[in-house]
């Protein structure tokens, strides 16, 4: 834009305007023309800098300072304070006072200050809306906010055809995904579903992909009302995967069967649904070929890289496999399942390192007792047979699981060695003591013979602890003796030294009573109660552990069976 102005003194001022809209400022070119002499023209220009966004600057200082009530005055002295630019990056008031935490009170008397579409029309340096900024920071009664100043946010999508709610589930916040649940309604059947029934089951949202589900079916399925209304428990969920899997009738090809089941199908089977896994290869059979691109893995290669024993029985159960499962070693070079069954993988099922080393073996044994014999020694492109590829593979764990055995075994022998100690000497300094003739005073009693069969007992049963014990320290520690030999010696051991504390409390409780129960018989009750605090500790403290060795020694959670 050009403005001409004439001076007194005959030279001609053109001032020249240009706004630069990426930099937020203005240039004001101004050229002087003498124009006495059309030979001796100069031109001179003088360049000077206008920041626009400089009048916004007192309202980001006072963010910056959390002064809110400053703030409020400022929005109402300066124009265009919400519906503008004010920072050189592109960001309006509001962005900046989401990522500034600023009361929730405040953002919403803000939001009511100009119209809703005015409010849906803001963007940040990044393209975001003012709805879309405050689910991905996570900030639910923001979120509240802003629905509440225009109802139809949860409604509109961003650029790639996302909704808020969509956002909300890849980032895992719950309550904003609770909440817009209740307020998103348009349809979530679009090609969007998938992701996002796939994003609440990674974030463990169990809940509200079950709504979610149900937002998705009562728009495909009429009837669905009919079963919400009925079931609100864990079989609705699998109610309704049965409905999508099997509703009206539909008969799925290999190309929608990819497209729907896919991204959800190798998510239920690393979390264990194998519920869904069911109703999913009911729909669709061969679901279990689907692979993934990068590895090429399948249904069955993710339940034994992921140790999903629930997954890898029923895929026996049912017979389902694939020619490549089971084949003979052709002389290829590949990792093969063995090889995949030999790699380490990390569970949170189990309390210790050794039963993790036990949990590792039992899975590798089942596995080689699926496949075909001759891929045990079968090759990978590393020339490492799965033997090998386990073994390398858990060197760790193996020293692990040596030093939780030792550190055991070490602290049971320690109480198993005291009650030798104190249940040897008892003998030799029986209660009552002999009469002239050298027979016991209290031999026909029977709590002294209670006392002679329990201190009996407490010295075989400890002195066979620690035996066990010594044996577990002593061992040679191979991969395999993890898988029966040391929890075997463990779990006699605990159970032998179980008994060998019960019976030194019942030989004492004898003994006490031989003593006591003529004068201070009102004594005896207390002491045995007292007597048996020893024994009830030891349950509480190692009777869990116990029995968790037992079941997973000789209840294993996957059952190794003969290759047939």
């Amino acid at each position: 834009m050009d403005l001409v102005q004439s001076s007194n003194s005959g030279v001609k001022i053109t001032k020249t305007m240009q706004v630069d809209s990426n930099k937020g400022t203005t240039k004001l070119e101004c050229k002087k023309n003498a124009h006495e002499s059309e030979t001796t023209q100069e031109n001179k220009t003088t360049e000077v800098t206008i920041d626009v966004n400089a009048r916004f600057r007192p309202l980001i200082k006072v963010v910056q300072e959390r002064n809110w009530m400053i703030l409020k005055y400022l929005v109402d002295s300066t124009p265009g304070a919400l519906t503008e630019t004010v920072s050189e990056f592109g960001d309006t008031i509001f962005h900046i006072i989401n990522v500034s935490d600023a009361p929730t009170l405040l953002i919403k008397k803000l939001a009511f200050k100009i119209t809703a579409e005015e409010l849906q029309n803001l963007r940040g340096d990044l393209g975001l809306s003012v709805m879309f900024h405050a689910t991905i920071l996570g900030y639910t009664n923001v979120v509240k906010v802003f629905v509440q100043r225009h109802t139809e946010f949860p409604n509109i999508r961003n650029g790639e055809g996302y909704l808020p709610i969509h956002e909300a589930a890849e980032a895992g916040y719950k309550g904003i995904i609770q909440y817009l649940l209740s307020e998103t309604t348009v349809s979530l059947d679009d090609d969007k579903s998938v992701k996002l029934i796939k994003d609440l089951l990674s974030s463990g949202h169990y809940s509200a992909l079950r709504q979610t589900i149900w937002h998705v079916l009562m728009l495909l399925v009429p009837d669905i009302k009919n079963i919400r209304d009925i079931k609100l428990t864990h079989m609705q969920t699998l109610d309704i995967v049965r409905i999508l899997c099997h509703g009206n009738d539909v008969m799925w090809n290999s190309t929608e069967a990819l497209e729907t089941f896919w991204p959800a199908f190798p998510e239920a089977a690393k979390l264990r649904i194998c519920e869904t896994v069911n109703e999913i290869l009911n729909a669709y059979f061969y679901a279990y070929t689907f692979r993934y691109t990068d590895n090429n893995y399948d249904l069955l290669h993710m339940a034994i890289l992921h140790r999903q024993e629930k997954i890898f029985k029923f895929l026996k159960e049912r017979n389902v496999s694939e020619p490549t499962w089971k084949a003979a070693n052709k002389g290829g070079k590949t990792d093969n399942l063995l090889h995949l069954a030999g790699k380490w993988a990390a569970s949170s099922q189990v309390s210790s390192a050794a039963l993790q080393m036990q949990r590792e073996l039992q899975w590798f044994e089942a596995v080689k007792s699926y496949v075909h014999p001759s891929l045990q020694e079968q090759q990978n492109m590393d020339d490492k047979t799965p033997r090998k590829v386990f073994i390398e593979g858990h060197k760790e764990l193996v020293k692990q699981g040596e030093k939780w055995m030792k550190g055991t075994a070490t602290s049971c022998s320690v109480v198993a060695a005291l009650i030798i100690t104190g249940v040897f000497t008892t003998v030799f300094t029986v209660p009552g003591g002999n009469n002239n003739d050298g027979i016991l005073n209290f031999l026909h009693d029977i709590a002294f013979i209670v006392f002679v069969i329990s201190d009996a007992l407490a010295l075989f049963s400890s002195t066979a602890s620690v035996l066990m014990f010594l044996a577990i320290l002593t061992s040679r520690y191979s991969e395999d003796d993890f898988l029966i030999s040391l929890p075997r010696k463990l779990i006699i051991g605990l159970i032998t030294l179980f008994f060998s504390i019960t019976s030194m409390m019942v030989a004492f409780g004898a003994t006490v009573y031989t003593f006591l129960s003529h004068s201070w018989n009102w004594t005896v009750i207390p002491i045995s109660l007292f007597g048996c605090l020893p024994v009830t500790l030891f349950v509480i403290l190692q009777f869990p552990l116990l029995v968790e060795i037992f079941l997973s020694t000789y209840r294993p959670s996957i059952p190794i069976t003969p290759n047939k």
